[in-house]
Parts: C-alpha cells; sequence; structure tokens
C-alpha cells in the first residue's frame, strides 16, 4: 500500500475514532448514566452491565488495536477484545427492548446515535487493521489519538464499575452533600 493511501487510512481512521470518542461520551455518559440512570433502574441492571463491559474493553482497544505494535500477543489480545465488544453489543441489541420497557422504550434519537456509532467504530476499526498490520511499528495519528483517549476511557469504565458496584452511591452522596450544608 502506498505512502499516501496509509496516510489518508490514519487520517480518516482518527477522524472516525474522535468521533466515536465525542459521540460515545455523549451516549453513554449524559444519556445513559446522567439523564436515564440505567444504573439504577432495576429492568435496566443487565444492560448497565454489558455497558460496562465495553467501557471496559475501549481502553484495551485503544492500547492494543489503535496504536501499532509488531508484537503477537497485544494483536491477539485485540482480536479478543474485538470479538467481545462485538458480542456484548449484540447482547446490548437484544436486551435494550426489555430494559427500556419501563422507560418508554429507546428513542430514535438514540437509535440514531447507536447507528452512527456502529458505522464510525467499524471505521476506525478498519482503517487501524489496515494501516497498522501484524508486524509493523510505524505510529501515526491514530496512535497518538489512542493516547489521548486513554486517560478519559480508563475513567468512564471506572465510573461504570462504580456504579454497577453500588447504584444507589450518587443518591447516597448527593444526600450526604444536602446534609452537610445544612
Amino acid at each position: 500500500m502506498s505512502t499516501i493511501a496509509v496516510e489518508t487510512l490514519d487520517v480518516v481512521g482518527s477522524a472516525a475514532l474522535g468521533v466515536f470518542a465525542l459521540v460515545s461520551f455523549y451516549d453513554g455518559i449524559w444519556v445513559h448514566l446522567v439523564r436515564l440512570r440505567l444504573f439504577a433502574l432495576p429492568a435496566s441492571r443487565h444492560e448497565h452491565l454489558v455497558h460496562t463491559g465495553r467501557a471496559l474493553l475501549f481502553p484495551v482497544l485503544l492500547v492494543t488495536l489503535f496504536s501499532p505494535g509488531s508484537e503477537r500477543l497485544p494483536r491477539l489480545v485485540a482480536w479478543c477484545a474485538l470479538a467481545a465488544d462485538q458480542l456484548l453489543e449484540v447482547v446490548d441489541m437484544a436486551i435494550e427492548h426489555a430494559s427500556r420497557s419501563s422507560i418508554g422504550g429507546l428513542s430514535s434519537d438514540e437509535y440514531l446515535v447507536h447507528g452512527t456509532l456502529i458505522t464510525l467504530r467499524t471505521v476506525a476499526v478498519g482503517a487501524a487493521l489496515l494501516v497498522y498490520p501484524a508486524g509493523t511499528g510505524t505510529s501515526g495519528s491514530l496512535d497518538a489519538l489512542s493516547g489521548w483517549l486513554l486517560p478519559g476511557a480508563l475513567l468512564a469504565a471506572a465510573v461504570h464499575v462504580v456504579l454497577a458496584a453500588q447504584p444507589t452511591l450518587p443518591r447516597t452522596l448527593r444526600a450526604s452533600v444536602v446534609a452537610a450544608r445544612r
């Protein structure tokens, strides 16, 4: 593949990954955790656990798929993480209808967001696989962007884990702050 083609794929993949991260933040943090509070809804408990699994896999994918590496183990980990993420995405789609029935189901806007996310992730993954084939050690904008996204991805994963373990924590913290103000 020519250098220009690789550089173009790197830029396209970086753009897709960057927009994917922004839209994922909107959907995964703002919509799921803040607005809908899925972690606190008994009917959505399994959906939140699936989202937690996907949040835990994203940093792994950033390090192993979207960064160059010549070692076979990181590429194998990337393929396994990608397969696990795909499986969790299918499970998420399968349980979403029942999970959201108590709050009126999934809105048309959220269907559009999910479709957009699937497309962006597919473009980013395809570009990464073409730009960083196994055995290459060159880096580009995908590598740089994955490093910049990693701290936020780790924080989002940690928030998902905490809320999965303690779904009443936000209410408890809010009550503590209100009581401290009195």
